[in-house]
């Protein structure tokens, strides 16, 4: 009797992991992390793509993420993305290609690394090494993350530093 409860609970144990293990592979999204200094994204393989723009509120809006009365939570964001227009004076490309495995999914914004950054999402001129750290008490968009998707992350990083996320997936609607 006692072998069986413990068989009982040991095969749900294995079906829970079973479950959470599939459905977190499912969405096949892997880690990406955003700071002031870099970028870190283990969804690149041999090509690394990134555009990133500054975003500014919106004349006549109010955006306080920290307001109590905030909704943190709601899908996709739009309490966020509505209120945020593109700062057309810092958008920005990086491309980068490798013909070997690419090990190195870091890329730094104030540090020269095998790619280029150049002006403008789109753009193939104005090449630069570096654009600097990203700036306190400012909105930024991130996009081309994941290939083949319109997965955005929309940041805010705030007057000491801390960067604070927010996804934005578009691929499913």
């Amino acid at each position: 009797m006692i072998e069986n409860r413990i068989r009982v609970k040991i095969q749900l144990l294995l079906f829970i992991s079973v479950i959470s293990l599939t459905s977190c592979s499912l969405n096949g999204t892997k880690n990406i992390e955003i700071t002031k200094e870099y970028i870190l994204n283990e969804n690149w393989n041999e090509n690394i793509n990134i555009c990133i723009q500054r975003m500014k509120i919106q004349d006549g809006r109010v955006l306080d993420i920290f307001a109590l009365k905030f909704d943190l939570s709601e899908v996709n964001h739009w309490n966020i993305v509505n209120k945020l227009e593109a700062d057309s004076s810092y958008v920005f490309n990086y491309y980068e290609q490798s013909n070997n495995t690419f090990s190195n999914r870091k890329v730094y914004f104030n540090q020269a690394t095998n790619g280029q950054w150049r002006t403008g999402c789109y753009s193939v001129d104005s090449p630069k090494d570096t654009i600097g750290n990203l700036e306190n008490d400012t909105w930024y968009k991130v996009s081309k993350l994941i290939p083949g998707t319109q997965f955005h992350i929309f940041i805010f990083i705030d007057q000491t530093g801390n960067v604070h996320r927010f996804d934005q997936d578009l691929s499913n609607i």
